[in-house]
């Protein structure tokens, strides 16, 4: 009887030594299960940080595209007016060579 006893003792032991073990490896597991809580938790805000950049961002893309159009519609309208402006000056530079030719030419030696 003793000889069962103490087989009902090593075997309490060894059951007692696995669920020590067990409670070993389950508070390993909720502490590794809460750092990765809180790490997806970072990263979430993180997240939400950076959405906000890519928000602001788009937002500066579209001032920047919406005076990169503005800058162009200027440029077109400088290049318009210079050309108008060319195209003046030489109506004027055939003006004033007419002028020019009939206020220094006699009536006899200008030509055209």
């Amino acid at each position: 009887m003793q000889h069962a006893l103490k087989e009902c003792i090593a075997q309490q032991e060894k059951l007692l030594s696995e669920v020590q073990t067990k409670e070993s490896l389950l508070e390993a597991c909720e502490a590794e299960k809460k750092a990765l809580e809180q790490e997806l938790e970072l990263m979430d805000v993180q997240c939400k940080y950076q959405a906000v950049e890519v928000t602001q961002l788009k937002k500066n893309i579209e001032t920047l595209q919406g005076k990169l159009e503005s800058q162009s519609e200027t440029v077109k309208r400088q290049a318009q007016n210079l050309e108008t402006r060319v195209s003046q000056e030489e109506k004027l530079k055939k003006v004033v060579e007419v002028r020019d030719c009939i206020h220094f030419c006699s009536e006899d030696s200008c030509i055209g």
